[in-house]
């Protein structure tokens, strides 16, 4: 699907802007492997609603006609809608899917194993939406931690020829036309380690928020219980008791420096642990894989800001120049 979608909106053009077409592939991608959805006819539907709810995830919390939280209020409700349509469809399916699967046969996509093993985990198809829309928050996080990895590969052309590299290697140990395995994303550790720097230093979100369980001190401070805290990753990130020289672009220190115990937690942790982790790094990296693989790229903004609306994009959207590798490169 990488391949398909950057031949078609990448490929017959020398100019992209990263976050619409990232956008746009990732929740195509998404659909495609939650909901067995096809690129690019079923997909809209879904990631339409998706992005309509999103503007109002951290907003505040006013529900009051015309306000963002309001608008994402009434987006949600028809995205879990749509979904549900998705599932009540998909069940009736349920005996062909079993048959598909004791044949071996055809991919199988991860609501359909939600049913199949229904019984036995979800109490309600609404149960089932909401998992589904928790992994659908995850592909989120792998658009911006990708529209992020782009614009530092665009700064430093050292970076991308290290990732260039690896990528090159594992092409040269398949045909033209092989596609991806999971043996082959094993292998992309520099390409994680580069996607995981780029996190650190721009975070997929400004915070999250936890409650306080009982009476606690931390820095001289008392909060007692019941309160909320809100931990931002901006300080962590960029502590220098955490991370040598915290300010630099430096993918080799995740194999060379030993990070602290929950020093870096892009996907959160413990029991908090965002439940669609592989599957965003699994789609950040066949993505990242496929678009260095065929392109250099250059900023045509060099100094663009970085903005928060509620994560991260670039102010102007990352407007890119696009050069097609040589066979010989």
């Amino acid at each position: 699907m990488a391949r398909e979608y950057l031949n078609s909106d990448w490929l017959p053009f020398t100019k992209v802007t990263v976050y619409a077409s990232t956008q746009k592939y990732v929740l195509s991608m998404a659909c495609k492997l939650l909901l067995g959805l096809e690129y690019p006819g079923e997909v809209g539907i879904v990631s339409e609603l998706f992005k309509r709810t999103m503007p109002g995830l951290l907003a505040v919390l006013i529900n009051l006609p015309g306000t963002p939280f309001n608008r994402s209020i009434k987006e949600g409700k028809k995205l879990k809608l749509e979904l549900l349509k998705i599932v009540e469809a998909r069940k009736k399916m349920i005996p062909k899917l079993k048959e598909r699967e004791k044949a071996g046969s055809g991919f199988v996509d991860i609501l359909s194993r939600m049913l199949l093993e229904g019984k036995a985990h979800f109490k309600s198809d609404m149960e089932i939406v909401n998992n589904l829309i928790s992994f659908l928050l995850s592909s989120y996080e792998g658009i911006t931690a990708a529209i992020t990895t782009f614009k530092y590969l665009s700064e430093l052309p050292q970076v991308y020829d290290a990732l260039y590299r690896e990528h090159r290697n594992i092409a040269k140990s398949k045909s033209p036309q092989e596609k991806l395995n999971w043996e082959d994303v094993q292998q992309m550790k520099y390409s994680w380690n580069v996607i995981c720097e780029a996190m650190r230093l721009i975070p997929p979100t400004f915070g999250t928020f936890r409650e306080a369980k009982i009476d606690l001190n931390f820095a001289g401070y008392t909060i007692p219980k019941g309160w909320k805290i809100l931990w931002s990753p901006f300080t962590s990130n960029k502590d220098p008791k955490c991370f040598q020289n915290p300010e630099t672009f430096d993918p080799e220190r995740y194999d060379r420096d030993g990070l602290l115990p929950s020093s870096y937690v892009p996907f959160g942790g413990g029991t908090q642990m965002c439940p669609g982790k592989d599957f965003a790094k699994f789609v950040m990296l066949v993505f990242t894989y496929n678009v260095v693989s065929k392109f250099r790229f250059r900023k045509r903004i060099p100094d663009e800001k970085i903005i928060y609306l509620p994560g991260p994009r670039p102010e102007k959207d990352l407007p890119v120049l696009l050069q097609q590798h040589q066979h010989h490169e």
